[in-house]
C-alpha cells in the first residue's frame, strides 16, 4: 500500500499532471480536474463519509483507493486517455466511483440512459465507438 494519498493517485496512472494536479488543488479555490477534488478531501478528511447508498458506505479515503483500484484494472483492460467507457446503471454511488475510477484512468464516461431498450443502447455504444 502506497505511504500517502498523493503517492497513491500518481502511481502508474496516465495522468500525467497528477501531481501538479494535486498540489494546485491544495493552493486555489477552484480544483482543476475531478480527481484533484478528491486526492484533496481524502488528504484533509480521510475518515469523513464520501459516498453514501443505502447500506454502501465510503470514506474519503475509500474511494480515492477504490477509485484508483478500478482504474488500474481499467488501464489492465486497455482502457487509455480519452477512450470512452459505457456505463449503463441507474443514479447510485456505484456510478460515481465508477465515474471517478474512469477519470482516473483517463477515460471518458458515456453514461447510457437506462429506459433505452437494447436496440437504442446498441446505437448509442457504436457511436459513442466505447472501448469498455
Amino acid at each position: 500500500m502506497p505511504d500517502s494519498h498523493e503517492e497513491l493517485y500518481d502511481r502508474e496512472l496516465p495522468m500525467t499532471t497528477a501531481r501538479t494536479a494535486a498540489h494546485d488543488a491544495e493552493t486555489t479555490d477552484i480544483p482543476p480536474a475531478i480527481p484533484a477534488a478528491l486526492v484533496r478531501a481524502a488528504r484533509q478528511w480521510p475518515d469523513a463519509e464520501a459516498l453514501a447508498d443505502g447500506s454502501f458506505r465510503l470514506t474519503y479515503r475509500q474511494y480515492l483507493e477504490r477509485s484508483v483500484q478500478l482504474a488500474r484494472g481499467l488501464i489492465a483492460r486497455g482502457v487509455g486517455p480519452g477512450d470512452r467507457v459505457v456505463v449503463w446503471a441507474p443514479n447510485s454511488a456505484e456510478v460515481a466511483l465508477t465515474a471517478m475510477g474512469v477519470a482516473l484512468a483517463g477515460g471518458v464516461l458515456v453514461p447510457l440512459n437506462t429506459r433505452f431498450i437494447a436496440y437504442e443502447a446498441a446505437a448509442l455504444i457504436r457511436r459513442a465507438e466505447a472501448v469498455a
